[in-house]
Parts: C-alpha cells; sequence; structure tokens
C-alpha cells in the first residue's frame, strides 16, 4: 500500500523498490497487495522486469475458487485486470502469453466487472493490436464478440466524459 500511496503522488521511491526483502516479500503478497504494486509502477511509468514478473506468476496461480464469496471472485477480477493493465502500459511484451491466459480466465468471471476495469481491456486490447504483425486480433478469440464490444462501448463512454 506503500507504493500504491506513492504513486498517487506521483513519487517514485527507489530506496523501497531496491530493498532486497521487497521482491522476498512481494512472492507471498496477497492478490489486491500484488496488484496495487502493478498498478503503481504502470502508474509510475517504472518498467521493473523483476517485479512485474513476480506479479505475473503470481498472478496465473490466483484462483476465483479461493474467494468464498462473491465479493471475492470481484476483487480477483479487478486484481487480474489491473495487472493485466499494468503489463500493457509498460509495454512488457515478453508477458503477452501471461495476458492471454489471464484475460481468457477472466472471460469465464465476465458478469460484474465495472466500467474502469472494461476500459481496462479495451486499453490492453488495443495495445496488444499496436504491437501485433499482420493479422493483430489483439483479444478477439480470448473475449467473445460481445465481450469485446462491452469493453469498446465504456472506453467510448469514457471519452464522451460520461
Amino acid at each position: 500500500n506503500t507504493l500504491w500511496a506513492c504513486a498517487k503522488q506521483r513519487y517514485l521511491p527507489q530506496q523501497v523498490l531496491s530493498a532486497p526483502v521487497f521482491i522476498s516479500k512481494l512472492a507471498t503478497a496477497k492478490p489486491q497487495n500484488a496488484a496495487n504494486i502493478a498498478w503503481a509502477l504502470a502508474e509510475l511509468g517504472h518498467r521493473d522486469k523483476q517485479i512485474m514478473s513476480c506479479i505475473t506468476q503470481q498472478a496465473l496461480q490466483w484462483d476465483f475458487r479461493d474467494s468464498s464469496s462473491s465479493s471475492g471472485v470481484a476483487c480477483v477480477r479487478q486484481e487480474l485486470c489491473n495487472v493485466c493493465w499494468s503489463i500493457a502500459v509498460l509495454d512488457l511484451q515478453q508477458h503477452v502469453p501471461d495476458v492471454l491466459q489471464l484475460i481468457a480466465s477472466l472471460s469465464t468471471h465476465w458478469s460484474r466487472l465495472v466500467a474502469c476495469k472494461l476500459r481496462q481491456l479495451y486499453q490492453v486490447h488495443t495495445w496488444l493490436q499496436d504491437f501485433q504483425l499482420d493479422g493483430a486480433k489483439g483479444l478477439q478469440g480470448v473475449l467473445t464478440d460481445p465481450q469485446l464490444q462491452q469493453c469498446r462501448e465504456a472506453w467510448m463512454a469514457q471519452l464522451r466524459g460520461q
């Protein structure tokens, strides 16, 4: 939460990120804390491949079934969106297969994603399209056409100020 607060203030605490204990604590962080760290790094434009690799590997292990309530499942969905968005913002192309796998797991738990998460997914979709070569599909095939349309509509609503 310290890094998240620093990102809100647009401050990058190098001493925190470079502390040897940081990575070891990150490996056992709760999903919300790990996702907050990913979001903070993206907000600050800090491309730390080691930290993001650690978070991505954790996210691949998060399990919707570990959540005892529907709100727990909602939190995992939001955290996965934050991690995928952070990877896209930081342009960590080496994590594309992980992003596709994470979003595929989201697509089966779609019903309660909030608009801000749909917008994040649309940004991931356009990021994928930007660097993929011929036949760039973004998230087509990972998400259904109606799901992608929901993401696009949420993005367009934000652009219109709605």
